[in-house]
């Protein structure tokens, strides 16, 4: 059963998307971060669309998405990398 991820408000994310800093730095300063939703934690197939589609949506080059470290996290980390 896929569970979908609690409504979101628009995230604003400072600066333009491709830092200047990511370039400069070689890859050390510069990123974003957003988390999937922890309730989405016990969930691998749900936890994967959700890492996808917020990459997508935020369209930054120089964004990590957060998977919760959970025993179900783990397959949908290793299938996101």
């Amino acid at each position: 059963m896929r569970r979908e991820a609690p409504q979101r408000r628009r995230v604003r994310l400072p600066g333009p998307p491709g830092d200047p800093r990511l370039e400069a730095t070689r890859g050390v300063d510069g990123w974003v971060s957003l988390d999937v939703s922890p309730w989405l934690a016990y969930d691998t197939e749900s936890t994967v669309a959700e890492a996808r589609s917020l990459h997508r949506k935020a369209g930054f080059p120089n964004l990590f998405i957060k998977v919760p470290g959970t025993h179900d996290g783990l397959p949908a980390i290793e299938e996101l990398i």
